[in-house]
């Protein structure tokens, strides 16, 4: 299922682009239209666009967003909590396959093998290398 999340620039980003707006704005007045005539309109009312929407955010709780992220949902793959997500980031394409977790013991070596190689790569940190091997043995 797939999820549509919409996002829009924090306050002190929209507040540079409401102040880059302005001087655009000032720019096309006092420069663009008086020498490029049609260009110069033109550019103007971009800068003012540019302005107003970044204003919107600045002054208003709702706001314009400006980017739409689409989060999927991933079926139900068979695996157990964290085994793809290990795996996938030692670059490890071969995960063992299974129904549930129940016979998650089998794969104890194979996790501890993958966050060794995390860490030896400095995917992760020492921190976390222990973190999660003691979540791992601490499921057997």
């Amino acid at each position: 299922m797939k999820k549509r999340v919409r996002v829009k620039p924090g306050k002190s980003a929209s507040m540079l682009g409401m102040g880059v707006g302005v001087v655009f704005c000032l720019i096309g007045i006092f420069v663009a239209i008086p020498a490029l005539g049609a260009f110069g309109i033109f550019w103007t009312l971009m800068a003012v666009i540019i302005t107003v929407s970044h204003g919107v955010n600045v002054f208003s709780e709702k706001g314009l967003s400006t980017h739409e992220i689409i989060v999927e949902d991933e079926p139900d793959s068979g695996y157990c909590e964290g085994d793809g997500y290990l795996s996938e980031r030692a670059g490890f394409a071969n995960r063992t396959e299974h129904t549930g977790c129940e016979g998650q013991t089998e794969q104890v070596e194979e996790r501890l093998r993958v966050l060794k190689h995390l860490y030896e790569e400095g995917l992760i940190t020492e921190e976390e290398y222990e973190k999660q091997r003691k979540a791992v043995i601490e499921r057997i």
